[in-house]
């Protein structure tokens, strides 16, 4: 293995690159992470799914095409969950152009912050890009029931991890929110809320759209309960005004007793070298929870982290995430990657509810 280039950077600055991501990050508005807020971290041993005590979670798994359209169909017969933690990563390539900028950047005697940034700038794109696979991961789990992992063995297919939500708490509006004029989102809410009340879960927050949201308050249900909120007399004939998104809020921790949480997040994934803008939250679902945390993020133990090859420079980031960067002097180029064993995995599912906005 040959020697990379800018060792003396890449020594000072890969045992600190978590600081390094999160000063970069703080330059712009800093990414959301859900899946960080709402799962507890959980080391496993074996690198699977059991040995980390995970219960009323994963019931299933099968291999589907990573292009279906969500939300995806169950198929009739599915084989059984091995457990195993996928890989998740991506690579970048420093070109021998782009090593060349670098070398007239130091020789013309650069700002040694920017000549920094470019030697870095892979090593805090390939951290943050495992961090938003798992975003990415969680929000399409928490919102679908089930979340689909690329498999390594099979080119443009997926194993998709099913995480058993319960039929029974699964529930569909009496009219699309869609329709102003005759949605009754309150009425929907309520019967949500309602029986899980009586199995004795009490739902403190509610996820949704903007867009889901917004309909919402469109609705004259909304707007007659937000206008008896704030004592203003409500008639049959009256015209009433689209409530404000805080009124709105207000109103219904007022009257339900829920937090509405808006999930909104976009993830860019690439293929075939185009980036494409994705929003993993199914906004046809709306997912009710009686606690933020639903559930734990598994991850394991990369067998190369234990079997380090010659001439490449590692660091860990985080617990669960492993950068490294090697030298290729054909073609010439500097490579850096990111590798993680994990997976967001939902716990006591039975206590999540959710509302369907769409038939499918």
């Amino acid at each position: 293995m040959e020697k990379i280039l800018f060792s003396d950077v890449i020594k000072k600055y890969f045992p600190v690159l978590q600081q390094l991501v999160q000063y970069y990050n703080d330059e712009r508005q800093a990414p959301t992470y859900l899946f960080k807020q709402m799962l507890t971290p959980r080391f496993s041993v074996n690198q699977t799914w059991e040995s980390s005590a995970i219960h009323n979670s994963i019931v299933a798994a099968d291999v589907v095409s990573m292009d279906s359209n969500l939300p995806l169909k169950r198929r009739d017969s599915l084989k059984a969950a091995t457990g195993e933690l996928n890989k998740i990563g991506m690579k970048m390539e420093l070109k021998e152009s782009q090593i060349n900028e670098i070398e007239l950047m130091i020789a013309k005697g650069g700002r040694m912050a920017e000549v920094t940034r470019r030697i870095m700038n892979d090593a805090i794109r390939c951290t943050n890009g495992v961090d938003e696979r798992a975003e990415f991961l969680f929000l399409q789990a928490l919102s679908n029931g089930f979340c689909v992992v690329a498999d390594d063995y099979n080119t443009g297919e997926g194993i998709r991890v099913l995480f058993g939500f319960k039929p029974e708490n699964i529930f569909d509006v009496t009219t699309p929110w869609t329709d102003s004029v005759n949605a009754t989102p309150i009425t929907d809410l309520t019967t949500v809320i309602n029986a899980a009340a009586d199995k004795g879960d009490i739902i403190t927050t509610v996820m949704m759209t903007s867009e889901a949201f917004n309909n919402l308050r469109k609705s004259r249900e909304a707007k007659e309960l937000v206008a008896s909120g704030r004592g203003i007399p409500v008639l049959p004939a009256s015209k009433l005004q689209l409530p404000t998104r805080s009124n709105m809020l207000e109103a219904l921790r007022d009257e339900l007793g829920i937090t509405i949480q808006m999930v909104d997040r976009t993830v860019l994934i690439e293929k075939s070298g185009d980036q494409i803008p994705v929003k993993p939250w199914n906004k046809n679902k709306i997912t009710f929870l009686t606690t933020t945390n639903v559930g734990e993020f598994v991850y394991g133990q990369l067998v190369e982290e234990g079997n380090p090859a010659e001439g490449v420079v590692y660091t860990k980031p985080n617990d669960y995430t492993l950068i490294k960067r090697w030298h290729c002097p054909e073609p010439f180029a500097e490579w850096t990657s990111s590798q993680a064993l994990a997976l967001p995995v939902l716990q006591n599912v039975h206590t999540i509810y959710q509302l369907n906005l769409a038939e499918e």
